[in-house]
């Protein structure tokens, strides 16, 4: 990478960074090679599914287009972690991912994963009292009342038609 585009590069994240800094960074980006095509291998993800259904005394089995699902799954998954942790770069004005950056990052996710399930679980107990509310309504009484009064005029029109 030239210095020009390093320039361009802490010029656009706004993110101020010495030379040294983004040479190491690039170093240690080099140094990692991508030999996966999937993020995990099947086997191994088929292999890790029944070790931890095992520790939890469940039997399973996985096919071919059941790790598929898992392997999108995880790639929706590891999506998210990554603009979570891009999230904890921005706020913490850094550019390099650490072990601490990664640790925010999950605990954030899963934060607001907690959050979620929360706001979940409030508003169904919220629509259970609403809908036990609902059912005492003076609208619910009056509407079964007209209900059984024009039912009963029914039937005592038809009761004088007869005799």
């Amino acid at each position: 990478m030239e210095n020009k585009e390093k320039q361009e590069l802490i010029e656009d994240t706004q993110i101020k960074t010495s030379e040294d800094e983004l040479e190491a960074i690039e170093a240690t980006e080099e140094e990692i090679e991508d030999t996966l095509i999937s993020l995990l291998y099947g086997n191994r993800l088929r292999d890790l599914v029944k070790r931890v259904a095992k520790n939890d005394t469940v039997t399973v089995q996985i096919g071919k287009r059941g790790v598929d699902g898992l392997q999108n799954a995880m790639k929706f998954l590891a999506v998210m972690m990554i603009y979570e942790t891009l999230d904890v770069l921005k706020i913490k004005n850094k550019v390099q991912i650490t072990p601490l950056i990664i640790s925010q990052a999950l605990s954030n996710l899963v934060g607001k994963s907690d959050s979620l399930n929360i706001a979940t679980l409030e508003l169904e107990t919220l629509i259970m009292k609403l809908q036990a509310n609902n059912s005492n309504t003076s609208v619910i009484r009056a509407t079964e009342f007209v209900n059984l009064f024009e039912k009963e005029e029914t039937i005592d029109t038809t009761d004088d038609k007869s005799q």
